[in-house]
């Protein structure tokens, strides 16, 4: 799959949350892509950042955005209660979507306004919605719970990795607003393994790369003896990308404490310039078509654990 072919520029139009501006670019594949959005007042902040962030580092003025409205969502976000009940009342969608957002959607090739019923799951409702108008991607915020409210309440997040079948972009936002943030270039890190699922990861992300990203091929090893191995296979596929994008590098570190996952987020955490966007590979319940890292205990810790950037889940067939 060939990277994007865009021309992308800084737009003058200005953000009302103080955040870089919308990314706009020339046409290109006609993406569609799906963005959640809830009816909350507890939400609205988690919403806005999101939107933020993917106008500014993910999606693109060639794209056509649905916004879309499941009632029910904002149980949904802070965990699916599975009550049908709950999913009955029909507002016009427009009241559900914040004004600044609504703002911003002229500047799209298309948009869609699209309120969802649904008796289900609701990330049942928005995974069938997504494959239904062939979406390439889902942008969802999630909330940063606790572990017991993770447990308690459960994460539609989680259940959207579990059953879409295209991309899902996960903004995880912590309880500070997401920082000033610059658009140009962008800063991407792609999580990688040694296995056979790092070419399909890195050919499934072309799509959402840009020739003048800043491209981190990132991998976390066990022991120091592994890192001329594995920088060597990652090096490989480098030279491979360097064709269709400006600037690549490899990076492996050794877990000190043998946690590769925490290892992982503590370099992404810790990045300068900030990363703008994490991308890896899943398996998590159907093995044969997730791709990534360890049967998705490393892009869930990635989606958990990540501060105020989007991180996108990846799946063959992209």
């Amino acid at each position: 799959m060939m990277p994007r072919d865009l021309v992308s520029r800084t737009s003058t139009h200005g953000s009302r949350l103080g955040l870089a501006d919308i990314k706009e670019d020339a046409e290109s594949g006609n993406r569609v892509v799906c963005f959640a959005v809830g009816g909350s007042q507890n939400l609205e902040r988690v919403i806005d950042q999101a939107w933020a962030w993917a106008k500014t580092s993910f999606v693109h003025t060639s794209d056509e955005i649905h916004l879309v409205h499941v009632q029910g969502l904002v149980a949904g976000l802070v965990g699916n209660t599975g009550n049908p009940a709950a999913l009955q009342a029909t507002p016009l969608a427009r009241n559900w979507i914040p004004k600044r957002i609504l703002n911003d959607l002229d500047r799209y090739k298309a948009h869609k306004l699209v309120h969802l019923h649904h008796d289900g799951a609701i990330a049942g409702a928005l995974c069938d919605y997504a494959e239904r108008v062939g979406a390439e991607a889902i942008v969802i915020g999630s909330r940063d719970l606790t572990a017991y409210h993770r447990i308690l309440l459960g994460s539609v997040s989680k259940a959207i990795l579990s059953r879409a079948g295209c991309a899902v972009a996960v903004v995880r936002l912590g309880p500070q607003p997401t920082p000033r943030q610059t658009i140009r270039p962008r800063h991407v890190v792609i999580a990688l393994n040694d296995d056979e699922a790092s070419s399909s990861v890195i050919e499934a992300a072309k799509c959402c790369l840009l020739f003048d990203d800043i491209i981190t091929l990132l991998s976390i090893t066990t022991s120091a003896a592994e890192r001329g191995k594995r920088r060597s296979f990652l090096t490989q596929h480098m030279i491979g990308m360097q064709k269709d994008f400006q600037k690549c590098q490899v990076k492996v570190f050794a877990s000190a404490e043998n946690n590769t996952s925490k290892t992982l987020v503590d370099v992404i955490n810790g990045a300068t310039p900030k990363i703008s966007l994490v991308i890896c590979g899943s398996r998590r319940s159907l093995a044969k078509q997730w791709l990534g890292l360890g049967l998705g205990s490393v892009s869930e810790f990635l989606v958990d654990h990540v501060e105020a950037c989007g991180v996108l889940v990846v799946k063959k067939g992209m």
